[in-house]
């Protein structure tokens, strides 16, 4: 299933609903954060509301107060708080919703059995399902996105870097984000570019200027479809 929100904050979601995942509730809303049959919005008075299937509590387990940034993968959601701290629920079978104790985050990313956080200090930490390909890299970066098992992280000189298995090239970008096994990112002339997998044509952007997502100087979590 697709969401998009509209220019009044009214929120508009369409295609499966097997779980009344597209099922809208009212209100206002800042962000929506999307997973496998469940659907997640950030309102506009910083509180979350989860719907569609709860398997797991992945609906009725979103937390209480207040936050400023919600993601959501598979079957688990994460939403931050303005001190920086962290809250995961749903699907835990490999410990994706067990936050670090006592860190702080700029950003968190919801993989598909994996979470990766954005420290304050700028250092990329991940945890959930354990691999020998999937350790985050080195270094400070200023965003992270992951969509399914595929995440990347980008630096302060605008290079991608993405994990595990991806070709590591020198393009620079503004902003990125993840697809299940590629990723895009949008350059400072306005044109999009695209590593990794190929096989339907996703790393194959079209021609053309584009423009920037109006948090590019601060980014959220963005994913592939949402450039």
């Amino acid at each position: 299933h697709s969401c998009g929100i509209r220019p009044t904050g009214e929120l508009v979601c369409w295609g499966s609903n097997a779980h009344e995942e597209s099922n809208v509730p009212g209100g206002r809303l800042k962000q929506v954060a999307l997973g496998a049959f469940h659907t997640c919005g950030l309102f506009d008075d910083g509180e979350v509301g989860c719907w569609g299937s709860d398997d797991h509590e992945r609906s009725s387990g979103s937390p209480k107060g207040k936050f400023t940034a919600i993601t959501a993968a598979g079957g688990h959601s994460c939403a931050l708080k303005e001190s920086g701290k962290a809250v995961c629920w749903g699907f835990n079978e490999h410990n994706q919703t067990d936050v670090p104790k006592k860190k702080k985050f700029k950003q968190i990313a919801a993989g598909f059995l994996t979470t990766c956080g954005l420290h304050t200090n700028h250092k990329v930490s991940c945890w959930g399902q354990k691999r020998g390909d999937n350790k985050p890299p080195d270094g400070k970066f200023k965003q992270i996105s992951a969509r399914g098992p595929f995440t990347c992280a980008l630096d302060f000189e605008g290079k991608a870097r993405c994990w595990p298995q991806a070709e590591q090239r020198d393009d620079l970008f503004e902003v990125i984000a993840a697809g299940g096994s590629h990723f895009c990112g949008v350059q400072s002339s306005g044109k999009i570019k695209c590593r990794g997998k190929n096989d339907k044509g996703q790393s194959d952007p079209p021609d053309g200027i584009f423009q920037l997502p109006p948090s590019a100087d601060k980014p959220d979590d963005a994913r592939a479809d949402e450039l």
